[in-house]
């Protein structure tokens, strides 16, 4: 209920002059310039001519419960009246401030409010702080205060000495100064609409065209001048100045002009115009804020909000200062941060604005490489750009990838959802230049949902370091050429492979080139041609084939998983050469053994004989026939061998079937020819033409060829 009209204020020089005591109970009390009146007070009110006196009075501002310890209200010299705010829930805050956050704030606060100054124009002062944890966004805080003024004839506020400690660790402090609309605000801006609604139809279309044309000009003025004063690098926040200690509102009164305020105010405040008067109405708060964060644990604040990093990666303790300006509907927010104590020490700056935060200038170190990058984060979606220069990139790869890969120089697009860095749910594409296995590689790849593709060009890439278990006599060399490979995941399975190119690898002094095709585990080369040296894969000892080269064309396939010699696979035509000696034949390799099927060859006999063997110094074997070993362990206790042959010399022609099994050699001659005179003492007479013609079997030892170890019958 209104006051009695002798307790309502009265024009100048006619205020009330009053004496006396009153008890009131359920008072409602509207200050002027005070957004929200005190409801249902209760308690004793002294009157002092134009004074009034408040003592142990209790009630309600908007939702908030408040009391008055002992206050005045003086009609004549003003409010000097402190209101102390019980605890309430924060939410209670913002609704009776009228505040709205696009971010959820939770917790409980008190707050001791002064009300001071004309009766007219007065201004809130006070200071406020939380008595629970209070969890701003996700981020729950153990404490927090600030200290705060409001001016609402002049349409300032402000809120400075911001102290708030995430529970993580670490500490926060910052200003807020708010400009706020005004009652000439309001007016000019409901006589801008007037004038604009009574314009004359037909000129309606163009003034307001040209009105709208001036207020956007204006605002890309104002827009232009916060934007200097956000990159202001050089700026100290004032909530961080030891010289801002003193207890004192950082409001001016209406006595002292906005204009002439202390430096340390200006800061955080836009530059005026010098013809205020064309600047458009004010119709929604502008905000400009300063916070300081120190030591801030990046990896505590990243849990809570789902940011899984691998557990090799941790982010460390945050430095952060954040400038903040613009209409309350339409912020914008520079972050500067550095975080130098982390795995991989970083710094950056990000750009905010409504839902969306842009990164630049962000430098990560691994080791003693730069990345240089930046990226969006928009909504629930990520996506990040990386130039690497010579950068290690091993460290950064799931402990399981097979592959050494060393350092990278090149451009990286990556994609994915907060909060879940699980590599089937990523997207990259990039070119990369890098020493993989000790070769030099160019990859043009990208990444969908765990599938992955790559355009391998590689060069001079040791064999020996793909193959996990190469075989130990075996001269690997390098591998050359270009594939194109696709995967299901960063794990590198093998059996998950799929890919198809051209390669050329060397050898021992050989080499081979062609297709080869990766599917389901194993791979398979179609071999345009070959050429390698018999000896890595022959004994020491055996006898005149290490001194030959192969060559032909073929197919191999084998494992992936597993490069063995017994799982190899393999058909072609191969071509042998050796020191007077030739061979052809169909090949095929399976299940760790080969097989030979020799349309024909032509072998010189000596080598395989022991010195000065009589008659056969000059032999040669020819004939056909099919040989097989063991590719594994080749020697020539392994072989078995069916063919036909004909052994041609000065002094011995034979012909006929030989066998080899177990070490050992068997001959069913049709025919033989051998002359008598290299076995008979010299001058013999009557014999020196002799010879000898017949036919039967003979036998030996495969590997020592000595005539005390023949056996033979026949006919002669």
């Amino acid at each position: 209920e209104p006051l009695p009209p002798k307790l309502q204020n009265k024009p100048e020089k006619q205020l009330p002059q009053l004496e006396g005591n009153a008890k009131v109970e359920g008072l409602d009390l509207q200050i002027d310039r005070v957004p929200q009146p005190l409801l249902k007070v209760n308690g004793r009110i002294r009157f002092a001519k134009t004074a009034m006196l408040f003592e142990d009075a209790k009630g309600s501002y908007g939702l908030l419960p408040v009391e008055v310890k002992k206050g005045i209200i003086d009609l004549a010299q003003g409010y000097e009246l402190p209101i102390q705010v019980l605890p309430a829930d924060t939410q209670k805050y913002l609704e009776t401030l009228q505040v709205e956050t696009p971010i959820d704030i939770a917790g409980e606060a008190e707050a001791i409010v002064k009300v001071v100054g004309p009766i007219d124009t007065p201004v809130l002062i006070g200071k406020a702080n939380t008595t629970a944890t209070t969890t701003i966004d996700r981020i729950p805080f153990s404490e927090a205060s600030g200290e705060f003024a409001l001016a609402a004839s002049e349409g300032e506020m402000a809120i400075e000495k911001i102290q708030a400690k995430p529970e993580a660790g670490g500490e926060i402090q910052g200003i807020v100064q708010i400009k706020l609309p005004t009652d000439k605000d309001k007016t000019a801006a409901k006589k801008e609409a007037k004038t604009s609604q009574s314009e004359p139809s037909s000129r309606a279309g163009t003034d307001s065209h040209y009105k709208k044309n001036i207020a956007n000009s204006d605002q890309e003025k104002q827009d232009s001048e916060n934007q200097e004063l956000l990159q202001k690098e050089e700026e100290t926040p004032k909530a961080i100045d030891p010289k801002t200690e003193e207890e004192k509102s950082p409001l001016q009164t209406e006595q002292t002009p906005p204009d002439s305020q202390s430096n340390s105010s200006e800061t955080a405040k836009p530059k005026p115009k010098n013809d205020k008067s064309k600047q458009p109405p004010l119709t929604e708060p502008f905000i400009q804020a300063e916070f300081q964060a120190k030591e801030v644990p990046g990896d505590a604040i990243a849990q809570i909000y789902s940011v899984n990093l691998p557990p090799t990666i941790a982010i460390g303790p945050v430095n952060a200062r954040t400038r903040t300006i613009g209409p309350a509907s339409k912020l914008e927010t520079l972050v500067q941060w550095e975080a130098l104590a982390g795995t991989y020490p970083a710094q950056g700056d990000i750009e905010i604005a409504q839902s969306t935060m842009v990164f630049r200038n962000t430098l990560i170190q691994i080791e003693e490489a730069i990345v240089r990058g930046g990226g969006i984060v928009s909504g629930d979606r990520w996506e990040v750009a990386a130039i690497l220069n010579n950068t290690p990139i091993t460290p950064l790869l799931p402990p399981d990838f097979a592959v050494d890969i060393g350092r990278v120089t090149g451009q990286i697009k990556l994609a994915g959802n907060l909060g879940n860095f699980d590599p089937t749910t990523l997207q990259a594409a990039g070119i990369l230049s890098s020493t993989i296995a000790g070769g030099q590689v160019e990859i043009a790849g990208q990444l969908d949902r765990g599938q992955w593709e790559a355009d391998i060009k590689g060069s001079s890439i040791p064999l020996a370091n793909l193959i996990p278990t190469p075989p130990p006599n075996l001269p690997l060399g390098v591998l050359s050429g270009r594939v194109q490979l696709r995967g299901s995941s960063l794990a590198f399975d093998p059996a998950a492979l799929e890919g198809q190119g051209s390669l050329t690898a060397s050898l021992g002094n050989g080499g081979v080139a062609g297709d080869i095709t990766l599917r389901e585990g194993r791979w398979q080369a179609d071999i345009d041609r070959f050429q390698l040296s018999l000896s890595p894969f022959l004994p020491p000892e055996t006898p005149l084939l290490p001194q030959g080269q192969v060559v032909g064309k073929g197919r191999v396939a084998g494992s992936l998983a597993n490069f063995d010699l017994a799982t190899l696979q393999a058909d072609g035509i191969v071509g042998m050469t050796i020191p007077d000696g030739v061979a052809e034949a169909e090949v095929q390799v399976a299940n760790g053994r080969w097989q030979a099927n020799f349309d024909r060859f032509q072998v010189p006999l000596t080598p395989f004989l022991p010195p000065d063997t009589l008659g056969l110094q000059n032999a040669q074997v020819t004939g056909r026939g099919l040989v097989t070993g063991d590719l594994v362990n080749f020697n020539l206790a392994s072989l078995t061998a069916d063919g036909m042959v004909v052994i041609d010399s000065d002094d011995v022609k034979a012909a006929g079937a030989v066998r080899v099994a177990n070490g050992r050699w068997t001959t069913d001659l049709n025919a033989f020819q051998v002359s008598l005179s290299p076995f008979l003492p010299p001058g013999l007479p009557g014999l020196q033409n002799a010879q000898v013609t017949g036919q039967g079997t003979a036998a030996g030892d495969l590997l020592n060829f000595d005539s005390s170890g023949l056996t033979a019958n026949g006919q002669i």
